[in-house]
C-alpha cells in the first residue's frame, strides 16, 4: 500500500504539537547544527570622479602621473622585489608568512574541533527526537530527559552517520585546499612574476576543470549520502543497529519501498521551499530585532522536528513497526551496560 502523505503529515504534527519537548530538541538540533538563515550585503562604493574609477579603463590614471609612468615605475620581476618595492624584507616576510600559517592552522584545528563538539551533540538531539517520537508511538512515558536519554545512549553512531556523511565533501575540501597552497608555492618559487602567473595558467587550467567536475559529482554522492543518512538514523535509533548496518537497512528500506521514499523526499523538499518562501520576509524582519531571535529559534525547532516526526513515522510504517524494546525507564542519562539475566 502506497504511503498516504496526508495522514503522515497530520500525524507528526500531532505529535510534535502534542509533545513540546520534540521542538525544545529540535531547537538544539537547528542550533548546533547549523541550520540557519543566512543574508547576504552589498556594498556599493560610490564613484567620486576622476582617477580611476571602473568604467574608463586606465585612460584618466595614466594621465594623472604621466605617460612615463611605466618607465618611472616598472613592475617587480619576482616575488623578493615585489615585497622590497612594498617596503617588506624577504626574510622578515617569509617569517611572518610562516607564523600567520601557524595562527591560521591552529585557528582552523579549533574550528573544526568546536564544530565537531557542536555536531555530536546536536547528533544526540537528533536522536532524541527519533528516539521520542518511538516511544511516543510505542505507548510509552515519554519526557525531554528520556528522549534524550535514547538519543545520548545511540550518540557514536549517530555520529558515525553524520562523518560518514560528510566524508566526500571533507576530503574534497582538503584536496582543494591543497591544490591552493601549491599554486601559491609555485608562484613564490618562480624565477619572475610573469613566468610563474603564466606557467600557473598553462599548468592548472586543466586542473580549474577537474576541480569542478570533481565538486560536481562530490555534490551528487553527497546528496545521495545525506538521502541514505536520514534512513540510517532511523535504523539505528529504533532497531540498534551500528553505524555500516544502518546504511544496509536504509537501502533495504529503499529497495523495498522506492516509490514511497522518493515520494516523501520530494514532498519534503517543496514543503521546506513552501516553507522558507512563506517565513522568508517575516524571518528577515525579525532578524533584524534580537528580541525576535528567540522566536525564529522556536519556529526553525518547530520545522526541524516535524519533518523528523514525519521520516520516524514513515520509517515505522515501511518497517511495520520493527524495534527493539524502547528505552523507557530508568536513568535517563545512564549510558552503562544492561543487566544481564542469567
Amino acid at each position: 500500500m502506497s504511503l498516504d502523505l496526508v495522514n503522515l503529515v497530520e500525524r507528526a504534527w500531532n505529535t510534535v504539537w502534542d509533545n513540546k519537548y520534540l521542538i525544545i530538541l529540535g531547537i538544539i538540533f537547528a542550533f548546533l547544527g547549523g541550520r540557519t538563515q543566512t543574508s547576504s550585503l552589498n556594498f556599493n562604493v560610490p564613484s567620486t570622479g576622476g582617477g580611476f574609477d571602473g568604467s574608463g579603463g586606465f585612460e584618466d590614471f595614466n594621465e594623472d602621473f604621466g605617460d612615463d609612468f611605466g618607465e618611472q615605475m616598472p613592475p617587480p620581476e619576482t616575488f623578493e622585489e615585489l615585497l622590497e618595492d612594498m617596503g617588506l624584507d624577504p626574510a622578515m616576510a617569509a617569517t611572518m608568512g610562516a607564523l600567520g600559517l601557524g595562527i591560521v592552522i591552529v585557528i582552523v584545528l579549533i574550528v573544526i574541533v568546536i564544530s565537531l563538539v557542536a555536531q555530536f551533540f546536536a547528533r544526540v538531539a537528533e536522536g532524541g527526537m527519533i528516539g521520542g517520537v518511538n516511544q511516543i508511538n510505542a505507548g510509552q512515558e515519554s519526557s525531554f530527559g528520556l528522549a534524550w536519554g535514547a538519543g545520548w545512549r545511540r550518540a557514536l553512531p549517530m555520529f558515525g552517520i553524520y562523518l560518514v556523511r560528510a566524508i566526500p565533501g571533507l576530503v574534497f575540501a582538503i584536496g582543494v585546499l591543497i591544490w591552493v597552497f601549491t599554486i601559491i608555492g609555485s608562484l613564490i618559487a618562480a624565477p619572475t612574476l610573469e613566468s610563474g602567473i603564466e606557467g600557473l595558467i598553462a599548468a592548472n587550467a586543466v586542473i580549474l576543470i577537474l576541480v569542478i567536475a570533481t565538486g560536481c559529482v562530490v555534490a551528487i554522492i553527497s546528496l545521495v549520502l545525506n538521502a541514505l543518512g536520514v534512513l540510517a538514523d532511523r535504523a539505528t535509533m529504533i532497531e540498534q543497529t551500528n553505524v555500516w548496518a544502518s546504511f544496509r537497512r536504509a537501502i533495504e528500506v529503499i529497495r523495498e519501498k522506492p516509490v514511497d521514499v522518493v515520494l516523501l523526499f520530494l514532498a519534503q523538499w517543496i514543503l521546506r521551499l513552501l516553507i522558507a518562501a512563506v517565513l522568508f520576509l517575516p524571518g528577515a524582519i525579525a532578524a533584524l530585532c534580537c528580541l525576535f531571535w528567540p522566536l525564529l529559534l522556536a519556529v526553525t525547532g518547530l520545522i526541524e522536528a516535524f519533518f523528523s516526526a514525519v521520516w520516524t513515522l514513515a520509517w515505522m510504517e515501511w518497517t511495520g513497526g520493527r524495534s527493539e524494546p524502547v528505552q523507557g525507564s530508568g536513568p535517563a542519562f545512564d549510558v552503562g551496560p544492561e543487566p544481564v539475566n542469567v
